[in-house]
């Protein structure tokens, strides 16, 4: 077993691993890589965002992974936050990870048919963007898939599941580390940006938009996606905050859907 650890801050550092492992051949002759993180942030929600990553940049080895909560014992000495060990294995497969305190602390939970987070963990990964919004510059998106209930009326709810599926595998996948997507109600999800202007939250929306509208979905054909998005003010209450996007969201479905609205 061969290891190789990285600092991991931005998106960019994806790429740059990603680049050093194709340069110098790090997976040449690989049966699978076990990827940590390990981080003094709650991160944990980064692990899915990486192996989802590596599995696109690099199909032919099987990736696993597991998220490792740190905590300084001095913090008057430097070191990084956030670091990426890559464990690389030959002739074998990784069958198991087996820590149960991290996995009953740190696993966030996910709804079982998209894979983005459920209700209850957007809403605390919220509540926690909440609390530093005065420096993290954060924004609401609320997103609803236009005429979702036709598509089970008409085609039926395999085909309503197929393009929840493919809509939420969209948006999570062109989100960058530091934004968050969960399922807010059945055609409606939630995502929570970071670092944030009101030029920037508009430029994301509108690219998600883009995104879905372009998509392929079968002979289900064309799907679109209505938004409505709010920038939240430091100190704002959650309630408040919510309202204004959905206020929004409810704008743009009134203007003929497939549109971004900004309150």
């Amino acid at each position: 077993m061969k290891q190789y650890m990285y600092t991991l801050v931005t998106e960019e550092d994806l790429e740059r691993i990603a680049d050093d492992i194709y340069g110098q051949d790090l997976f040449g002759g690989a049966s699978s890589v076990l990827i940590t993180i390990f981080s003094t942030k709650d991160r944990a929600g980064l692990l899915d965002h990486v192996l989802s990553f590596f599995e696109e940049r690099f199909p032919e080895v099987s990736s696993s992974g597991c998220f490792v909560s740190t905590g300084k014992l001095q913090e008057d000495i430097p070191g990084e936050d956030t670091t990426i060990t890559i464990s690389v294995l030959d002739n074998v497969s990784i069958d198991a990870i087996i820590c149960p305190e991290v996995l009953e602390k740190h696993q966030p939970s996910r709804d079982p048919l998209t894979g983005v987070y459920t209700r209850t963990e957007i809403e605390r990964i919220l509540d926690e963007v909440l609390s530093q919004s005065d420096i993290c510059s954060p924004a609401i998106l609320l997103a609803d898939i236009d005429h979702l209930d036709q598509i089970n009326v008409t085609l039926g709810h395999d085909a309503g599941d197929y393009v929840t599926q493919k809509v939420a595998d969209i948006l999570m996948q062109s989100l960058r580390i530091a934004d968050h997507i969960g399922r807010w109600e059945s055609e409606k999800f939630m995502i929570v940006l970071q670092h944030v202007d009101k030029n920037s939250m508009m430029d994301v929306t509108n690219r998600l938009r883009k995104l879905v509208e372009e998509a392929d979905f079968a002979d289900v054909g064309k799907i679109t996606i209505s938004f409505g998005c709010t920038l939240i003010n430091s100190g704002e209450e959650k309630s408040v905050a919510y309202s204004r996007a959905n206020q929004a969201l409810e704008n743009a479905k009134e203007n003929g859907r497939n549109c971004v609205e900004c309150l």
